[in-house]
């Protein structure tokens, strides 16, 4: 199953503060492509910089996202053995 959604931390506001709001703009178009995709955009140097933090983070979370699926998977195959 594909994940539609990701979490952005309130602590990455405080990045997003020492960036121009056209930066930010970018960053966050960024973040949904590469969300979305896989695809990676080229940033201005300092959007770049939280680009990396964020994008480490995403990743995480869907290999999180991923092991679980597969895990409840097998648990559902598992059960429909028993019946």
């Amino acid at each position: 199953m594909k994940k539609s959604t990701f979490v952005l931390d309130l602590d990455d506001l405080q990045d997003l503060q020492d960036i121009k709001d056209a930066e930010v703009g970018k960053l966050l178009k960024a973040i949904l492509i590469y969300a979305e995709t896989g695809q990676v955009l080229k940033l201005p140097p300092r959007a770049g910089v939280i680009f990396g933090f964020i994008r480490r983070r995403l990743d995480r979370d869907r290999k999180k996202y991923e092991d679980v699926c597969q895990k409840r998977a097998e648990a559902g195959k598992l059960g429909a053995e028993k019946t």
